[in-house]
């Protein structure tokens, strides 16, 4: 289950980047979202991987070499030569000690994996570039409104100035 979802996650991260039929890329086989990418590796991948691999492998796997063993390694003692029990039990208890070194590195390189980190990092700066804009956007209206303001209030006080000299409106635009 832990390496089908890995799988997935490498299918999601290499998948053609192009927007169309460009470089190999389908309708249907291109990236997915930034945060499809991040739903896969941190709702999928990290908790399976952390059970099936980091919870199943030790307290069940390793439980069950480790005592449950004894009855049937004691039966190849007799049956085979003396001792091989006690081979075939460091043997197997080392192998699954070193697998589960291997599945603690794996789990590091999972947790800070380069490419995941660096979709997730292009989406954070599209996601600050679009607010950079969106404010920028808001300040140049509400200048535009101020300036609307201003220019509607001095037109106003114009022309009240001017009705109380006695011009007319036309004279008052011309004299502008």
């Amino acid at each position: 289950l832990s390496s089908a979802f890995l799988h997935l996650l490498q299918i999601c991260l290499h998948a053609p980047k192009a927007d169309g039929y460009e470089m190999g890329a389908t309708k249907y086989m291109k990236q997915p979202p930034a945060y499809v990418i991040k739903m896969v590796h941190r709702y999928l991948n990290i908790p399976v991987f952390m059970y099936c691999r980091l919870f199943v492998l030790p307290f069940i796997v390793w439980y069950s070499a480790l005592f449950e063993s004894q009855g049937w390694l004691t039966q190849m003692d007799f049956a085979l030569f003396q001792g091989i029990g006690n081979i075939l039990y460091l043997f197997f208890n080392t192998l699954i000690a070193i697998v589960l070194l291997l599945n603690l590195v794996l789990f590091q390189r999972l947790l800070y994996h380069p490419k995941v980190q660096s979709i997730l990092d292009e989406e954070a700066k599209e996601i600050l570039v679009q607010q950079v804009l969106q404010e920028e956007e808001d300040e140049a209206m509400q200048e535009l409104e101020n300036d609307k303001l201003l220019y509607h209030g001095t037109t106003t006080v114009n022309c009240e100035l001017m009705n109380d000299v006695g011009l007319s409106f036309e004279e008052t635009l011309l004299s502008l």
